[in-house]
């Protein structure tokens, strides 16, 4: 059976609403890759969590070289467990350098990943858009790879597939396939692609990462909470408590007086408030350390520089977490 270059999804000619529906059995891409491809015109799809799990477990029994990659805007609260899950040597591939802060030194970076597994063999920083540190990874590749097959694992939007097409281009005379989006679940099966007798990268699905609000909002949405350059970051030294929304997405009120950097997409609209905008949002309550990010999933992160009592209110579905400052 025929399976879509664009996404791994295997064809059918069958069910125009079901996945991998195309017009023609012989088609390269199945519509919905087309349609993302050519009109950027995304539909949204279900997908499994077993399958998921399956695919990892397949991964593990083989001990073949995998690339995690990890968006370093969006890192998932529960990473620990997806390296948990593979008993593989593991290149940790930590990707969107192009969007953080220039200032900001990688080495700091790297370290704040040193603790996560024992199988990270190595990492390294990349940016896809940027060629940045691609021809390093490379190298990374072929140096610690048991055998042909190198799997690519990550959470949706890590940028699998971005990667890979950045690869093909560079070190092929193939034209790049994958089809990539900002828009969640744009991989649906894994997918070999060969890049001589030696490589073959595996592109997988992008795991799940509950709690993202990208998950749950409209295409127009995503493409204004995704950062697509640099991140300016938005400073405050609060004398008083003060309140923030980000567009109509998320409402922050920050009880003490402390110094507040906000990481978020140049796009989104952050504002002083003082009425009860969103205040019909789902409620929590965080108390942060010093030097703590506050993330409110998929949307943006909040570094505080003391100590202080929050308030945000968001959809129920998206996850509020803290974790160490990673800037």
């Amino acid at each position: 059976m025929s399976k879509c270059q664009g996404c791994g999804v295997n064809l059918q000619v069958q069910d125009e609403l079901a996945s991998g529906y195309a017009k023609d059995i012989n088609s390269q891409y199945c519509l919905r890759c087309f349609r993302i491809k050519h009109y950027n015109d995304y539909q949204k799809v279900s997908t499994d969590g077993v399958m998921y799990n399956n695919i990892l477990s397949t991964i593990s029994n083989t001990k073949d070289l995998v690339l995690v990659l990890v968006d370093l805007l969006s890192i998932p609260e529960n990473l620990e467990e997806l390296f948990k899950t593979l008993d593989n040597p593991i290149i940790l591939v930590l990707t969107k350098r192009d969007l953080l802060p220039k200032v900001l030194y990688e080495e700091r970076i790297i370290d704040y990943f040193k603790d996560l597994s024992n199988n990270i063999i190595d990492t390294v920083v990349v940016s896809s858009k940027k060629n940045y540190h691609i021809d390093e990874l490379y190298q990374m590749i072929y140096e610690y790879k048991n055998s042909e097959r190198v799997y690519v694992v990550g959470y949706t939007n890590a940028g699998k597939s971005t990667l890979i097409n950045k690869m093909i281009k560079n070190y092929t005379s193939k034209e790049p396939l994958i089809t990539t989006s900002m828009l969640p679940n744009t991989t649906l099966d894994s997918m070999e692609i060969v890049f001589d007798d030696d490589l073959t990268l595996i592109d997988t699905p992008g795991l799940l990462d509950k709690g993202n609000i990208l998950e749950i909002v409209s295409s127009e949405d995503i493409k204004t909470i995704t950062p697509c350059s640099e991140i300016k970051p938005m400073s405050y030294q609060l004398h008083r408590a003060q309140s923030f929304t980000l567009g109509d997405y998320a409402r922050i009120d920050i009880e003490n007086p402390v110094t507040t950097i906000f990481y978020c997409s140049n796009k989104l609209k952050l504002d002083k408030v003082k009425n009860d905008k969103l205040k019909d949002l789902k409620k929590h309550k965080v108390h942060v350390q010093s030097k703590e990010d506050v993330v409110i999933n998929g949307l943006c992160f909040i570094k505080f520089m003391g100590e202080a009592d929050i308030t945000i209110y968001a959809h129920e579905c998206v996850e509020i977490y803290k974790r160490k400052s990673l800037i």
